[in-house]
């Protein structure tokens, strides 16, 4: 099509454009007020955290992929709180490790990266650093994310799903 005739069927079609145009943002807002409407819906339980390939997460233990299996069966239990003012806390369930330990396990801040906001970043409080997650699924009852580490040569892909609990 001559450059001449792409400009006048454009200039024809602008209002369908400028309609796609704003549906298209208004969705990609949407996505992003969504993720965080559902991030703070809820409390979120670890039910599943898998890394690949498997490896030997506690000193002196077994080498596999399922690292909630070998985890102590009082933080099993724990959950996360995402509050709508950007701050977190991780709690202890039920199940405490002791009989003096507090009901907060850490807290700090988290946030969805403006550019993309299928990438999680969580500041843990008095620690430094940023943990940066790519979120691979996100609704009212379940929540996913993924992260890379490399740890002698090796690059390991770790794989956490939460529950909602209320």
């Amino acid at each position: 099509m001559p450059l001449t005739k792409l400009s006048n069927h454009l200039k024809n079609n602008y209002p369908l454009l400028a309609i796609v145009m704003i549906l298209t943002g208004n969705t990609l807002f949407a996505q992003a007020d969504n993720a965080a409407y559902f991030i703070t819906s809820s409390s979120w339980k670890k039910a599943e955290w898998r890394v690949m390939p498997a490896m030997q997460y506690r000193t002196g233990g077994p080498v596999e992929s399922d690292l909630l299996k070998n985890e102590k069966e009082c933080k099993k239990d724990d959950y996360y709180v995402f509050n709508a003012d950007g701050t977190y806390q991780l709690l202890n369930g039920e199940k405490k490790c002791g009989t003096t330990e507090s009901d907060l396990v850490s807290s700090g801040k988290w946030g969805l990266l403006q550019t993309d906001h299928s990438i999680l970043n969580i500041v843990p409080g008095g620690k430094g650093g940023v943990l940066q997650r790519k979120i691979i699924e996100l609704s009212a009852d379940r929540f996913v994310i993924t992260s890379t580490q490399i740890k002698n040569g090796i690059k390991y892909s770790f794989t956490e799903t939460f529950v909602a609990i209320q």
